[in-house]
């Protein structure tokens, strides 16, 4: 729920991002989670391997991973979240197929592309419209 909302979408700036959980705990979502850095330092441990992250780069958690994120230098990062099931109703499976968990490094313009999408996202939700609902699953597809 978002804004007294039932959302299949959340999205979030992040200014100074330490993890989900204190310590760099392990942990399991439920939900897929994609970071996009754009400064900052952290090393995630998913998926039987270790990868540094750094900007500009993406960080993906698929649901039932145990991960743990060691931060060195807060983050800096735009944040979307989405139930799998939100991705796959929206015909997104081959786009979940090519997300794995783990960091990648992208281009910056890549970079910028994603937050763009992730800030409209942010903006669609603020707004509380009726037809929200319509423009999230757009802009959820243009994210996959």
């Amino acid at each position: 729920r978002k804004y007294g909302v039932e959302r299949q979408v959340d999205a979030a700036r992040c200014p100074a991002w330490t993890g989900i959980v204190p310590d760099g705990d392990a942990h399991v979502l439920d939900f897929v989670e994609v970071l996009i850095v754009h400064r900052g330092a952290a090393t995630v441990h998913a998926a039987g391997r270790r990868s540094p992250v750094g900007p500009p780069s993406v960080v993906v958690t698929r649901p039932g991973v145990e991960r743990r994120v060691a931060v060195t230098d807060p983050l800096v990062a735009d944040l979307v979240v989405f139930p799998e099931r939100a991705a796959c109703r929206l015909g997104g499976p081959a786009a979940l197929a090519r997300l794995t968990t783990g960091a990648m490094t992208v281009t910056p313009s890549d970079a910028a592309d994603l937050a763009a999408v992730s800030r409209l996202l942010r903006h669609e939700l603020a707004a509380g419209r009726e037809d929200a609902p319509l423009m999230l699953d757009a802009l959820l597809t243009q994210f996959l």
